[in-house]
């Protein structure tokens, strides 16, 4: 089986959790957790169901048992103050609260049927936005909670804002990147400015913000997905991997939390 939520697929056959087109690394027991709480994501599972899951009813403390849940919320972007996906309930236990789409595994599915219909694509000129956070992954090993809410301050108070003031659209983001399209070079230009100067300004001065910017032939599919040698070359070099597998891949929406 496939969970499907927000950004992320849990394969339990393969054991394997992605977050977009990169695949996570995570521990057997953190594995296990995870599955446990969204295959029972209708009810609270109690600290003794997870003991009698994951540890086969094995004695482990408190500390071991909030380490693995911990490890769990930053696989699948979450953190023990926002609990966006893993919520605790004080003396009855957890929950697994984000919408989860199932979906079968390769094994599972039917055959395809012959000659499916192709996505429809065509091509433009755009002009590439292409927004990276400097040492993102380093700042949440020394801060987690801190640099995930310097991030969402920054994409709510700065980012959002001056792409809508310069009609750019946004095409696809993720923890540490984001991709804006614009009809006009001059609007990118202007945009990535302005979002550096407001972040200048910011009281988010944790986070340095990488901007590159290109004008190429793009190919959108009927979604609004976009794909193009003219997204990769307005990423900056040094940019994380994760972002640039996600944008071989071919971008596609996914939440920036």
């Amino acid at each position: 089986m496939r969970y499907c939520f927000e950004d992320h697929v849990l394969d339990t056959d393969r054991r394997e959790l992605h977050r977009s087109a990169s695949l996570v690394p995570t521990t057997p027991q953190v594995f296990d957790l995870l599955e446990y709480l969204i295959r029972n994501r209708e009810r609270v599972v109690s600290r003794d169901d997870l003991v009698a899951a994951i540890w086969n009813g094995r004695a482990i403390s408190d500390a071991a048992l909030t380490t693995r849940l911990n490890a769990a919320r930053a696989a699948i972007g979450d953190t023990g103050e926002a609990q966006r996906l893993i919520k605790t309930l004080q003396r009855r236990g957890f929950r697994f609260i984000c919408n989860v789409r199932e979906l079968p595994t390769a094994a599972e599915t039917p055959a395809a049927q012959p000659n499916p219909t192709p996505m429809e694509t065509s091509r433009r000129l755009a002009a590439i936005l292409f927004g990276d956070l400097a040492g993102y992954y380093a700042a949440m090993k020394r801060d987690e909670e801190g640099t995930a809410a310097a991030v969402r301050a920054l994409r709510k108070d700065i980012v959002e804002p001056q792409l809508a003031e310069h009609r750019g659209r946004l095409v696809v983001a993720v923890t540490d990147s984001f991709i804006a399209e614009f009809a006009s070079p001059m609007a990118a230009l202007k945009c990535a400015l302005a979002i550096q100067s407001r972040l200048a300004t910011a009281k988010v001065t944790t986070l340095k913000l990488r901007i590159g910017l290109n004008l190429g032939d793009i190919i959108v599919e009927d979604g609004g997905n976009v794909h193009g040698e003219g997204i990769m070359v307005a990423s900056p070099p040094s940019c994380s991997a994760i972002s640039r597998d996600i944008m071989r891949r071919g971008a596609g929406w996914f939440p920036w939390e």
